[in-house]
């Protein structure tokens, strides 16, 4: 009897873990939506020349209604003080997934996004170090991937490397790497900045849906909305509230194309590039026009993922 409930249970088990698998791939699918449909609220409620214009990659006003990190964008020490440099596309639409009297923290926190020294682009400092009401403490759902584990592995492979982890940019305040109990709130969900192009953020800025020198609209996505991408799945969950973490791109600055392959970054700013997750098989993205797909890897080329990628360069690809 004990060698039948054995065989049983060896039979079940299997189904159980599938179904329990389909059950958080679906849950996760929502997360992206969700993310996707606050990204085009933020739009619509950003409109101007007559066009929805999208967040910025990566955001600190320089009190004139431009971004600072951009026009900062190849300083030396720029990296290690990604904290204090920015704030991610997240904190830009927190008011339009149900988290305003967060982002009215933040804006209250940050002067409005243009600190306490206009002419300064390390002033978010203080805020980031030391505020743990506005980002450390606080863990927003929406932005977990519910099969993530936090363990920092994909089939005993590193989804990052040991080092670089930006000056805490992407970890805890004390310098080591998130994980599933980490008090810093982090997000498996990342912004589309193109295909990755040399080793500078100005080759790759305006590539994909997300930039930092000035904010896209549909007008620039000259692939087709619903050719693009827009948000991507990622095995390693980065702090929500940091500006380039959260930023992928389809290839490293070593040309190597990021599908399924962890631990590949790009240009030191943004750790596990390219499309990950732990889920089976492939990974949730959404497309500009809001809506949500699980990308098999096994059907995704390299040609395909860079395309999709890319979103204005009028080589556009059918979603597979």
């Amino acid at each position: 009897m004990i060698a039948i409930i054995g065989v049983l249970i060896g039979l079940l088990l299997p189904a159980v873990q599938s179904a329990r698998e389909s059950a958080r791939r679906i849950a996760c699918k929502n997360n992206v939506k969700q993310l996707a449909l606050a990204v085009l609220s933020y739009a619509a409620s950003n409109a101007s020349g007559g066009d929805n214009k999208l967040p910025f990659a990566g955001y600190h006003d320089d009190g004139k209604g431009g971004n600072l990190i951009y026009q900062l964008h190849n300083n030396a020490n720029l990296n290690g003080f990604a904290w204090a440099s920015s704030v991610s596309w997240i904190v830009q639409v927190l008011p339009f997934f149900e988290q305003t009297p967060l982002y009215d923290a933040w804006v209250a926190a940050t002067n409005n996004f243009v600190g306490t020294d206009p002419a300064s682009w390390r002033d978010f400092g203080t805020v980031t170090a030391s505020m743990n009401n506005l980002h450390n403490n606080v863990r927003l759902n929406a932005l977990y991937c519910p099969s993530y584990t936090g363990t920092l592995m994909i089939a005993g492979t590193p989804v990052a490397g040991t080092g670089g982890y930006l000056g805490g940019s992407n970890t805890e305040v004390s310098g080591t790497p998130p994980d599933k109990t980490s008090r810093t709130g982090l997000s498996c969900y990342r912004a589309n900045f193109g295909r990755g192009t040399g080793n500078e953020m100005l080759g790759t800025d305006g590539e994909g849906a997300f930039r930092f020198k000035s904010r896209h609209g549909f007008a620039d996505i000259r692939d087709g909305t619903s050719n693009s991408l827009l948000l991507t799945e990622n095995a390693f969950g980065v702090a929500w509230a940091a500006g380039f973490p959260n930023l992928t791109t389809a290839r490293n600055n070593n040309d190597i194309v990021g599908i399924d392959k962890p631990a590949l970054g790009f240009r030191g700013d943004i750790p596990n590039i390219g499309l990950t997750s732990e889920h089976p098989g492939g990974a949730i993205v959404s497309l500009v026009d809001g809506s949500t797909r699980f990308l098999n890897y096994t059907e995704l080329s390299d040609t395909i993922w860079i395309s999709l990628m890319m979103v204005k360069d009028r080589a556009a690809v059918s979603v597979p």
